[in-house]
């Protein structure tokens, strides 16, 4: 039986395999979340990022390893899986909305099939979710007739019908046309702000900074507990010298993740004007990614001397204030080094 805690999900040495084990997609991840915590997984294309989103509630299930809702192991012998299922919403990339159901059909289904409320009330509930994201005028309209952002709304408004305790986000903006990006942000940012636990698969990094309470890598979430414990002892047990370099080696993570923050903050259009003008990759290196990650980089290693204590924490905020832009620098930094 699982230990109480203050998790609302655990994930406790998850792997999953695929072709017999020549494929590793997760490798003993551990993680977890706390109930109105919004965190933010990042990593490149293949990195498993939507493997690990979708073992959460058992769409993929682990080849070994544990998951945990509300302290129950979903993937233990007799458990009512369906009934943990309703309360994580999930939205997908590609919205899944049923092509032949109006947009409140599409709301109301699931809530009605499974006896949850009466036709009557999954309606006034369907275009009360309708009014508060603008779109009670398209209740009678099909999917086919909306743009991807209204449908994608649509989609996170059907997940919070069944009134979820936690929504689960696959790149919820990678399908979209860029101008249509913002009001599904917009929506999630209201999400965030009401207390909705939320779990994130994202390559918005701008938005990861700014609501995230977390931003994990998930190339760097491996048996991150057991590392972080043993170091913790040898500092406590070893002398100055290894204290500093220990300490080092604690904050690798943050400066990498920091560091991979700024790669992936590149502006896309810049990269295209780039290929317009046949820019070497010198070049871009140059005049595109460095200006994007230095900033990151820089903020991670004050962030290491105020760790080891040769920086104040008051001129750390101050310094960075003047190189960052407001709100976007505290989520990637203060999650990580608050953990240490």
């Amino acid at each position: 039986m699982a230990t109480s805690t203050n998790s609302l999900i655990r994930v406790t040495d998850v792997c999953k395999e695929y072709n017999g084990g020549s494929v590793h997609a997760l490798s003993h991840c551990n993680l977890s979340v706390k109930k109105g915590e919004v965190v933010a997984i990042i990593g490149p294309s293949g990195s498993g990022k939507s493997t690990l989103l979708r073992c959460l509630n058992l769409l993929e299930q682990p080849t070994s390893g544990t998951i945990y809702f509300k302290d129950v192991a979903l993937n233990g012998k007799k458990v009512n899986l369906d009934l943990h299922r309703r309360e994580m919403g999930m939205v997908f990339q590609h919205f899944n909305l049923f092509p032949h159901m109006t947009v409140k059909k599409n709301i109301t289904l699931a809530p009605v099939k499974l006896g949850l409320k009466s036709q009557a009330e999954a309606d006034a509930q369907a275009m009360a979710l309708l009014e508060r994201i603008g779109l009670a005028d398209k209740a009678n309209e099909y999917p086919a007739m909306l743009s991807g952002g209204q449908k994608q709304r649509i989609a996170i408004v059907r997940a919070l019908a069944m009134a979820p305790e936690v929504m689960l986000f696959d790149e919820p903006t990678s399908a979209l046309d860029p101008e249509m990006v913002g009001e599904v942000l917009d929506l999630m940012r209201d999400l965030a702000k009401d207390g909705m636990t939320m779990v994130v698969v994202t390559h918005e990094m701008g938005f990861a900074r700014e609501v995230a309470d977390r931003v994990v890598d998930n190339r760097i979430i491996l048996a991150g507990p057991m590392v972080s414990f043993v170091i913790m002892l040898l500092i406590w047990v070893c002398n100055q010298a290894l204290t500093i370099y220990l300490s080092f080696l604690i904050v690798l993570p943050l400066i990498y993740t920091n560091t991979l923050a700024g790669f992936l903050n590149v502006d896309p259009e810049m990269l295209e004007m780039a290929e317009t003008f046949r820019l070497s990759r010198w070049k871009k290196f140059l005049y595109i990614y460095r200006p994007s990650f230095m900033p990151f980089l820089i903020s991670s290693c004050r962030v290491a001397l105020v760790c080891e204590g040769k920086v104040d924490e008051k001129q750390l905020a101050e310094e960075l204030s003047l190189i960052l832009p407001p709100n976007s620098l505290h989520q990637p930094i203060s999650q990580l080094s608050g953990g240490m």
